[in-house]
This record gives C-alpha cells, structure tokens and sequence, in this order.
C-alpha cells in the first residue's frame, strides 16, 4: 500500500516513489498522497496492471481532470480504456472499474464511511487481499464489500450512528463480514 499518509516529500524523494511505483512488478494499492504526487507531475500512465488506484472524487479529479464533466460510471471507463490499472473509485456505490471488462458496483457501505481513515482501512484491506495472492479486481471488488458490509454491521447492530462511524468500528466488524461473505448471508 503506497500514499496514506507521506504527506510532502522532497524532489528527490518524490522521483524516487514515482520510479518505485513505475518499475515495481509487486501488485500495490495506490492511494492518496501517492495518487495526488502522480497528478502533480502528470504521470498517470506509471499505473500497471497489477495497482489499484484507490481515489476518492477529489484525488480522481486531479488524476483525470479531462473527466471531470463525466459522469462517475463514464470517467471511470474512460479512464481505465487508457490505463491498464484497476481502478476503484470510492463514494456512494463505489465503482470497480479494468480495462476490457464490465463495471462493478460494490453494494454495500453507509454515508457514515465518508470519515477520515475509512481510505485507509480500505487500502489496507485491499493491500492484505493482494498479500494473499487475490487478483488486483478480485481484491479492490472484496475489499469494497467486506469494507462496506462491516460499516452496515456497526451501524444496523446499534453500535454506532452514520454520524459517529470510525475506521476503527469498521475494523471491528471485518471479520463478521468475512463470514457474511463466505455463507453469502448478506
């Protein structure tokens, strides 16, 4: 998982990342910082294959300004037909979109995930799904729901409010969601 959190980076450390994301075969999550330091220097075309772009709205309209008048479900095809990349792109349903293949729409989470730290949770999960071999579409789409899911358990056990909604809530609960997943019970 690269971005969440470098915050500024000097000239040298900055080439030194966008290098590392170019020439690196290991699959990643591109995230934050890391997304908005490749549309600071226009080089959106490092993505490969095997990286997830993780953008929320504001992090995907720097990194494709050109899409920025398109609808969410259209940038997110446009942007994928010229970038061999996976791209999620986070908000109210957010979207799983490849190269060549259909569009997914992750159905599960609640307003209350537009929280600081919910990207983050998000990257992480979906750098632990890569970790165990998971294909980069395969591991963004079940990080999504996994995601999303043990946000709809926090707020529908009464444990918490959209309002009060933490990154560390949602963690609390992936591992129900996980069984929910395995015995298809969502």
């Amino acid at each position: 998982v690269v971005g969440c959190g470098l915050g500024e980076l000097s000239q040298t450390e900055e080439a030194h990342l966008l290098h590392l994301i170019r020439d690196c075969g290991i699959p990643a999550v591109i995230d934050a910082d890391a997304l908005n330091l490749a549309a600071k220097h226009g080089a959106a075309d490092l993505f490969q294959a095997h990286h997830v772009l993780t953008p929320h709205p504001g992090e995907f309209k720097r990194l494709a300004p050109e899409l920025a008048s398109d609808s969410r479900e259209v940038a997110a095809g446009k942007f994928v037909s010229s970038h061999p990349s996976v791209l999620l792109l986070k908000g109210a349903r957010t979207l799983i979109a490849q190269r060549d293949l259909p569009l997914w729409i992750n159905s599960t989470g609640n307003p209350g995930m537009a929280t600081g730290g919910q990207g983050d949770l998000l990257a992480g999960v979906i750098g632990a799904l890569l970790a165990g071999k998971l294909p980069p579409r395969e591991a963004a789409a079940l990080g999504a729901w996994l995601c999303g899911r043990a946000a709809e358990i926090a707020i529908h056990g009464n444990q918490q409010s959209e309002q009060s909604l933490t990154p560390g809530d949602v963690a609390q609960h992936l591992g129900r969601a996980s069984l929910d997943w395995q015995r298809s019970t969502r």
